[in-house]
C-alpha cells in the first residue's frame, strides 16, 4: 500500500511539476540565446555601434530575467510539493485520502518519499539549467571546450586548497552531506506537521493558518537550534583548543543530531495528527 500511495502522489504532483520543468527548459534555452546575442556584441560582429550598445544592454537585462525565471521556477516547484500535501490532507480531498485502508505511518511515509523524489528532481533540474547556461557561455566566450575544462580544473584546485587550509577532511564532507540530506527530510516533515497542525485547530481559513503555522514553527525551531549550537560552540571553546576543521565537524555533528531529533519528532507528531486530530468539518 505504501508503494501505491507513493505512485499516486508522485503522479498527481507531476501534473503541477512537469509544466514548471518545461518552463524551466524554456528559460534555459532563452538564457543560451541571450548569451549568444551578448557574445555577438562583445565580438563586434554587429556593424552598428548603436545596435551593439542596445544589444549589450538588452542582453544583460535578458540574462537577469533568465536568472529570475530559474529562481522563481525553483521556488514554485518546492511550493507545489507543499501545496499538494495541503490539498490532499486538510481540504475536501482529505475525505478521500483519510478513508484509505492504510496506517498513518504509511500515508506520511508515502507522501514524504514522493516529496523527496520531486525535491531531488527540482534541485537536479535547477543545477542542470545553470550548468547548461554556464557551459554555453564558456563555449561562446572562452576558447572552446579546452577553456571550459581549464576553468573548472582551476576551480577544483582552488576548492581543494581551501579545504586543506581549513583542515577539513573526508569526515567533514560526510558530515556535511549527511546534514544536508537529513535536514531536507526534517524540513519537509516540519512543514507537513505545520500544515496538519493548522488543519487540526481551525475550520476556516486553513491556507492562511497553515502559512502562519509554517512561519511560526520555523521561527521557534530555528531559535532553539541556534541556541543549542551556540551553547555547544561556547562549551567547546572553553574545554578544547580545536582547529577550524574540528570546530566545523563539531558544529555539523550537533546540527545532524538536532535534525535527526526534529525529523523523528515531526514524523510521529504528523502521524498522530493524521490519526486523531485532522479537522475536516
Amino acid at each position: 500500500m505504501l508503494l501505491k500511495i507513493f505512485k499516486h502522489d508522485f503522479k498527481t504532483c507531476a501534473r503541477y511539476e512537469v509544466p514548471i520543468l518545461l518552463a524551466l527548459l524554456g528559460a534555459t534555452v532563452l538564457g543560451v540565446v541571450d548569451l549568444f546575442l551578448i557574445s555577438l556584441s562583445v565580438k563586434d560582429q554587429i556593424s552598428s555601434d548603436t545596435i551593439e550598445g542596445i544589444g549589450a544592454v538588452l542582453g544583460v537585462m535578458g540574462l537577469m530575467f533568465v536568472i529570475f525565471l530559474i529562481s522563481a521556477a525553483a521556488s514554485v516547484m518546492m511550493f507545489m510539493i507543499y501545496y499538494r500535501f495541503y490539498k490532499s490532507m486538510i481540504t475536501d480531498e482529505a475525505y478521500l485520502t483519510l478513508t484509505l485502508p492504510v496506517k498513518p505511518t504509511s500515508l506520511i511515509t508515502g507522501k514524504l518519499l514522493s516529496a523527496l523524489v520531486w525535491y531531488v528532481i527540482s534541485i537536479a533540474a535547477i543545477v542542470a539549467s545553470f550548468v547548461i547556461i554556464v557551459t554555453s557561455g564558456g563555449l561562446m566566450f572562452a576558447e572552446g571546450l579546452e577553456g571550459i575544462a581549464e576553468f573548472f580544473a582551476e576551480l577544483g584546485y582552488a576548492f581543494g586548497d581551501l579545504i586543506e587550509i581549513l583542515e577539513l577532511g573526508s569526515g567533514s564532507a560526510v558530515l556535511f552531506a549527511a546534514t544536508m540530506v537529513v535536514g531536507a527530510v526534517s524540513g519537509l516533515l516540519q512543514i507537513f506537521f505545520s500544515i496538519l497542525f493548522a488543519g487540526s485547530i481551525v475550520k476556516k481559513y486553513k491556507a492562511l493558518c497553515a502559512v502562519g503555522m509554517v512561519l511560526g514553527i520555523n521561527f521557534v525551531v530555528s531559535s532553539i537550534s541556534q541556541t543549542i549550537l551556540s551553547v555547544a560552540n561556547i562549551s567547546s571553546s572553553f574545554i578544547l583548543e580545536v582547529s577550524f576543521g574540528s570546530f566545523m565537524n563539531l558544529q555539523l555533528g550537533v546540527q545532524l543530531v538536532i535534525q535527526i531529533a526534529l525529523g523523528v519528532a515531526f514524523y510521529f507528531l504528523s502521524c498522530h495528527l493524521v490519526k486523531h486530530k485532522v479537522n475536516l468539518e
